[in-house]
């Protein structure tokens, strides 16, 4: 699957992992206690055209991170650091539907069926990944008893899209709807 990272409301998806380690001998070379080194590191190939970078510096936990929003200057991400660990660099993220449900009408109270939905999550440099575990998908906006067309919201990690349904009454339904509900004819 992708890997998603969220910050301040913007979604981002891993481009590329860089381990950054300096060793002398058996001991490794970190910068002087509170002291920041410039790192230089080169635009990943096919993101040359994005405005900005989020830089997730991790220090050691998976709660324990820094984050650097970046802009490329001279096809570099320049940012300082003060320890010489792992960065992951990531590029914004968007979500659209590839393929919709196989099913987009409902009788009334019927129960939303998302089987064959398909996201797509491009990331700034264009490139795409496709999600098609509706499991993971958090799907709401549906009401069966609602009759009329519904836009349905489509998350996943963060990231959202939408589509619409039509709820209708059934030949049968109206039918019921008619005879107990005599005065539709007044």
């Amino acid at each position: 699957g992708a890997i998603l990272f969220k910050e301040n409301n913007t979604t981002y998806k891993a481009v590329k992992l860089l381990d950054i380690a300096f060793k002398s001998g058996e001991s490794e070379i970190q910068p002087q206690e509170g002291k920041g080194v410039e790192i230089r590191i080169p635009v990943p190939k096919g993101y040359e055209y994005c405005e900005e970078f989020l830089i997730c510096h991790r220090h050691g936990g998976i709660d324990d991170y820094e984050t650097f929003v970046v802009a490329p200057v001279d096809g570099y991400l320049i940012f300082t650091a003060t320890k010489f660990s792992e960065f992951e660099i990531y590029a914004k993220a968007t979500l659209s539907i590839k393929t919709l449900p196989a099913k987009l009408s409902y009788a009334y109270k019927e129960a939303l069926d998302i089987s064959g939905l398909a996201l797509i999550i491009t990331d700034d440099g264009g490139n795409t990944v496709e999600v098609t575990d509706t499991s993971k998908m958090k799907v709401t906006g549906y009401d069966p008893k609602k009759v009329g067309t519904q836009t349905i919201n489509v998350e996943y990690e963060g990231l959202k899209a939408d589509f619409n349904v039509t709820v209708e009454y059934t030949w049968w339904q109206w039918i019921i709807r008619i005879l107990l509900l005599g005065f539709l004819w007044y």
